[in-house]
């Protein structure tokens, strides 16, 4: 598919989607490329909510390790692709707009990061988790480490990153990962009643507000996601993982 973001406009909301079904919307340096594009234009446009969510039935499975596996520049392609999603990332963060995640299906290791990076998230009873990063022998990146272990606290980050398993949406709300859970059926009727709650009161204070909750939250966050950054790109050289990605993959 050529359009691997879509986005729609509904008078003071902006509907974002990743647009590649056929790898649950599997992140590389195009797809954040273009998500940054989507947010950028959503913002200079006044956007007061925007929603992000995932075409095909999954918000995100994370990286393309496809991609990644076949690539003869394993470190340049890590470095493109992280360095686009941490941008997107910061965007999030910044951007007075409310950023409203939908999580359908699997959300998982990036994907798990983008979700969290945003000022809200929503969760379908079906929806799955994981931080998936150790199973494939890397580090979390996309902040994982800073976004992650601010909402689930030193002992939770601990035990999702070190044994890595799958979790559900209640599981996820327990944590802290997730604000609303709701069946499938009523998503869609749900989604509208809470974007209408947040514009029905003032927007103006939530740039300020956003800002706040930066500077005592995620204050060094540039720098922790420079610094995933590296860590990734040197793992990616070795042939751990080379060798758990071709598992992954049934190689």
């Amino acid at each position: 598919m050529s359009e691997v973001v879509l986005e729609r406009q509904e008078g003071e909301v902006w509907y974002i989607s990743l647009n590649r079904p056929e790898r649950k919307n599997a992140l590389n340096q195009e797809v954040s490329r273009r998500l940054l594009e989507a947010l950028d234009k959503a913002e200079r446009a006044g956007a007061k909510v925007i929603v992000l969510r995932g075409e095909g039935g999954d918000f995100c499975a994370g990286g393309d390790l496809r991609e990644l596996y076949e690539s003869e520049d394993r470190a340049s392609l890590m470095e493109a692709s992280v360095g686009y999603l941490n941008m997107v990332l910061l965007k999030l963060r910044r951007t007075p707009a409310i950023t409203v995640a939908v999580v359908e299906g699997y959300a998982v290791g990036a994907g798990l990061s983008l979700a969290s990076a945003c000022d809200l998230v929503i969760a379908t009873e079906k929806a799955l988790f994981n931080m998936g990063y150790r199973r494939i022998g890397l580090i979390p990146d996309g902040g994982g480490t800073a976004f992650l272990c601010k909402l689930l606290g030193f002992r939770n980050s601990n035990k999702l990153y070190l044994l890595s398993p799958t979790f559900d949406a209640k599981e996820a709300q327990a944590f802290g990962l997730v604000d609303f859970v709701f069946k499938e059926e009523e998503l869609e009727e749900k989604l509208k009643e809470l974007v209408g709650k947040l514009l029905s009161l003032p927007c103006e204070p939530v740039r300020y507000y956003k800002d706040l909750v930066n500077r005592w939250l995620f204050q060094g966050l540039e720098g922790q996601l420079e610094a995933e950054k590296s860590y990734v790109k040197e793992l990616v050289k070795g042939p751990t993982v080379e060798n758990r990605i071709k598992e992954v993959l049934g190689k």
